[in-house]
């Protein structure tokens, strides 16, 4: 059987972008950490609730983490979260109504990691952070600092997503 020159290429292809990948993805913890915490502030200020919530890990337990929202009856109705989907779709509309009010002062968002350590297929985080008004005038998230953030790959090629956290009051 002889095979079609494209094939090959295409499998080459393939092999190389493989290799590459696993050669330079990011195998520090805190690099990957990093990484995750980048794409969220960068979400975070382009006010773009669908990119924050894809940072959370599909195991992440979003009624445990956030009972007073998730666990509402009535906001559920509102948001449409009785389905199996529903926790993800009631965060990012809650978050696109949380961007949408704020108009053009949009949030910014400040961390500092002060350690990463992988463990048992998770990355456990320390890391201080805020979000707050662009313009200065409040805070959405008060400094947490050393706040507990647990990192978890949801895929080969993902990176690592929020699986968990240390619980966080946010004012709305």
């Amino acid at each position: 059987m002889r095979l079609d020159r494209r094939v090959v290429l295409a499998l080459i292809t393939i092999v190389v972008l493989v290799l590459a990948a696993w050669l330079f993805w990011p195998r520090d913890p805190a690099a990957q950490a990093d990484a995750t915490f980048a794409r969220i502030k960068a979400a975070i200020e382009r006010s773009d609730a669908n990119g924050v919530v894809s940072e959370l890990h599909p195991a992440y337990p979003y009624g445990q983490l956030w009972p007073a929202y998730f666990e509402n009856s009535e906001l559920k109705a509102a948001l449409g979260g009785d389905d199996d989907e529903g926790p993800r779709r009631m965060a990012k509309r809650g978050l696109a109504a949380m961007f949408f009010q704020r108009g053009e002062n949009h949030l910014r968002m400040a961390y500092e990691i002060h350690s990463a350590i992988a463990q048992d297929g998770v990355v456990t985080v320390d890391v201080t952070l805020e979000v707050g008004a662009d313009n200065g005038a409040g805070q959405v998230v008060s400094p947490l600092t050393h706040h507990r953030f647990v990192l978890a790959p949801s895929g080969w090629f993902s990176g690592l997503k929020v699986r968990g956290h240390d619980k966080i009051d946010i004012s709305l």
